[in-house]
């Protein structure tokens, strides 16, 4: 697929190949596996982050509260 033009039409499942392939591609989870030490470390400070002030608990779960109904 790879975002090149060509004048052959697709088929069916040429079509659903590339889509999965996008689809992976935007989700949270084909970041993570395309960055995985990366990933581990956004992870680990937000841990230590989250970990040490109660004041970053509360602000964080306020903001998630707030952000993960409009995200559906």
């Amino acid at each position: 697929m790879g975002g090149c033009k060509t004048d052959r039409q697709v088929t069916v499942e040429e079509a659903k190949a590339g889509l999965r392939e996008t689809a992976s591609r935007v989700k949270l989870s084909g970041w993570i596996r395309e960055n995985p030490w990366e990933a581990v470390a956004v992870g680990a400070v937000t841990g230590l982050l989250l970990g040490s002030s109660e004041q970053a608990r509360k602000t964080t779960c306020n903001g998630l509260s707030w952000l993960l109904p409009r995200m559906r």
